[in-house]
Order: C-alpha cells, then sequence, then structure tokens
C-alpha cells in the first residue's frame, strides 16, 4: 500500500545554484516572486543556492548578472540573461557567471569601452 500526500502534488521545485567566477563582487536580480531572490549579491569567489517552492511550473525566472560596483552587465552561463522554470524534479541546476568577451573587452581598453558604450 502507497500512501501520498495530496500536497506535493502541486508543488513546483526551483532549485539552483549561481556561482560567482567573475573575479569581483555582483549582483543578481530575478523576476522570482519571493521579494528574497529579488536582489541577489554574491561575493568574489561565492555562491548562492535558491531552494524555493513554486505553485505552478509555468513562472519563467529570469537572471541578470551586474558588476556590483560600476553595474556593467555580466554573463551568466555564456548569455546576457537566463531563465528558468520551476519543476516536479528538486534537481539542482548551475548559473555560472564569468566575463564575456565584451566585459573583457570594456574592463581592459576603457578608451574603446567608453566608445561602445556611447555608440550604442
Amino acid at each position: 500500500m502507497f500512501l501520498v500526500s495530496l500536497n506535493n502534488l502541486d508543488k513546483y521545485y526551483l532549485y539552483v545554484t549561481i556561482i560567482n567566477r567573475y573575479g569581483k563582487d555582483i549582483v543578481i536580480l530575478t523576476n522570482h516572486p519571493d521579494a528574497t531572490y529579488k536582489r541577489i549579491p554574491i561575493p568574489v569567489g561565492g555562491r548562492y543556492t535558491i531552494t524555493s517552492t513554486l505553485a505552478s511550473g509555468t513562472v519563467r525566472i529570469y537572471f541578470q548578472a551586474f558588476d556590483a560596483t560600476s553595474l556593467v552587465p555580466l554573463k551568466i552561463n555564456d548569455k546576457t540573461s537566463v531563465s528558468r522554470t520551476a519543476s516536479k524534479s528538486q534537481m539542482m541546476q548551475f548559473l555560472y557567471v564569468e566575463t564575456g568577451q565584451l566585459c573583457r573587452l570594456l574592463q581592459t581598453l576603457p578608451f574603446i569601452g567608453k566608445h561602445i558604450q556611447h555608440r550604442s
């Protein structure tokens, strides 16, 4: 005989670990419904794990990363923005924040970086 909890049938899980490989402090911004996860500071070499339960598996949670000091946008898994959807499985997903090519160029060649920023 199996006992099944009806409370767990309508739960969706979002398990995400964000790892800062950028080399400086970063800030992650999300559209998560819980205010705890809206703005997440992560120190150099640090990580932050989100373990949340959502009522729906159709909600997309978007993640964007920024340099905490300059607010330069950074790449997460080599993209400017990523999204994750909660699922029935409790499987951890990993997001890596690293310096993208554009960010490296802006940091090492400030004159060119300023020129690029003004043209966009």
